[in-house]
């Protein structure tokens, strides 16, 4: 009796501790059953969507010549000429649209050149007649102010393609009525300056090609020139061409009936 008095109290919370979970266990999920969810199938075939992620390409621009900041310029397809001189700031206030298409579509690794407008450099307005064939943008003849150089009479006619070679013309030389140049490729040997109505060569505009056409004047003395012209200026007299190393009288008088300046 002692004993059960002791833990009387212990037995009762025991008991009552066991009726709440007899509750919670039985009685709670008899009257909350679970919720059962039917999923209906059609059957066993799973049908994947493949999506497909493309990358636009970009295309690749050389604007060059009357543009505020010439350079290469990326662009979409179907971009327009104009969007892309408009990315390289505009055009500058010289430049000659007359023969280009602002509005032609681009296309990948294109090469543009906006060329500048000519002035005439004397007071009457004079102009020589130049004609431009190999490889520039737009060959043709061009009607240029007199004392104009053979680099403007060459944006003229749009500017050199990518695959001109330059290295043999004294760009700076000014140009006659009537002369003819044709621009060779890269690699190519042809003779590329043809003088007007006379034989006589023009020592300050000919391309190495035709200065080995003189007597005495080999590859060497013909490439002594070029660089001469590149580094002085033109020749003031056809006398100066003795200014060259290896070009001596004896050379000058073989050859002073064939050149002018």
């Amino acid at each position: 009796m002692n004993a059960l008095k002791r833990y009387g109290g212990f037995l009762l919370l025991g008991v009552a501790v066991l009726g709440l979970l007899y509750t919670n266990l039985f009685v709670g999920a008899e009257a909350n059953p679970p919720t059962t969810q039917t999923v209906a199938t059609t059957g066993w075939t799973t049908q994947w969507t493949t999506t497909t992620i493309t990358t636009e390409t970009l295309m690749y621009v050389d604007l060059k010549g009357a543009v505020v900041r010439p350079g290469v310029y990326p662009a979409k397809q179907g971009t327009r000429l104009y969007e892309i001189v408009l990315l390289a700031g505009g055009l500058l206030e010289n430049a000659d649209t007359s023969a280009l298409n602002l509005a032609v579509t681009v296309y990948d690794a294109m090469v543009v050149m906006v060329p500048a407008k000519t002035s005439p450099s004397g007071p009457s307005g004079e102009s020589v007649g130049v004609t431009l064939t190999g490889e520039v943008r737009l060959p043709g003849t061009y009607r240029i102010p007199k004392g104009s150089t053979l680099l403007e009479a060459i944006l003229a006619a749009g500017g050199a393609t990518i695959k001109a070679d330059l290295s043999g013309f004294f760009l700076s030389g000014v140009v006659t009525d009537g002369m003819s140049v044709t621009i060779p490729a890269i690699g190519s040997n042809a003779t590329t300056v043809d003088q007007p109505s006379s034989n006589l060569i023009d020592i300050n505009t000919a391309s190495l090609a035709v200065l080995v056409t003189l007597p005495g004047i080999g590859d060497i003395l013909g490439q002594r020139i070029i660089d001469y012209r590149a580094e002085f200026g033109p020749f003031e007299t056809i006398e100066d061409i003795m200014r060259v190393s290896g070009i001596k009288t004896s050379v000058y008088e073989q050859i002073k009936d064939r050149i002018r300046v």
